[in-house]
């Protein structure tokens, strides 16, 4: 009496069916090589627009100037600016910190010129943005480089910190005591 047997089991590999197996294994090895190569184009086009912000100092004989530079590749959108010393933090940039921690004094800068950096301002790449530039002149003579601590000099006290982020989303924050941007999650 023969056994029992399961068809599955015993059924003979034919031309058929070793055609048919081969035919599903390309299928999903091409699956698998369409999204890998699909993250690697989505990170190719992020890279393709990354923007990468620094705050930096100027002093010439013109005067002091602050500046936000963009020398990345893409776009920067400003989500929020904010200066920190002892005090506290005081939101909205170096323009609205001058203007709570001055007071009155704020008439010794006529002679500078602003410019605003605020949530929502985009800064396209290769964009030098002059956020604020006065004089040697006065009392207020060597503000800037009093007041605000740089990566290269940790002479100032107040830190100047930019939120930005690309046109995909991706979010960064730079400070002016560090050399480079920092990804936030």
């Amino acid at each position: 009496m023969p056994k029992p047997s399961l068809p599955f089991i015993t059924t003979r590999l034919n031309a058929d069916r070793i055609v048919s197996w081969s035919a599903i294994f390309v299928s999903l090895s091409t699956l698998f090589v369409i999204i890998y190569q699909t993250n690697l184009m989505r990170t190719e086009q992020k890279a393709s627009v990354y923007p990468y912000l620094t705050i930096g100092f100027r002093i010439n004989e013109e005067g002091q100037s602050l500046y936000v530079t963009n020398s990345g590749l893409g776009p920067a959108i400003v989500k929020s600016v904010r200066v920190t010393d002892s005090l506290g933090t005081v939101e909205g940039g170096v323009i609205p910190y001058i203007e709570k921690r001055l007071g009155p004094r704020r008439k010794d800068f006529e002679d500078s010129s602003m410019d605003l950096l605020i949530p929502g301002r985009l800064i396209s790449d290769e964009q030098k943005l002059r956020v604020f530039k006065h004089s040697h002149q006065g009392p207020l003579g060597d503000y800037l480089g009093d007041t605000f601590r740089f990566a290269f000099s940790g002479a100032g006290h107040a830190v100047i910190e930019i939120e930005y982020e690309s046109v995909y989303g991706d979010r960064w924050r730079v400070r002016s005591d560090e050399y480079t941007p920092q990804a936030l999650e």
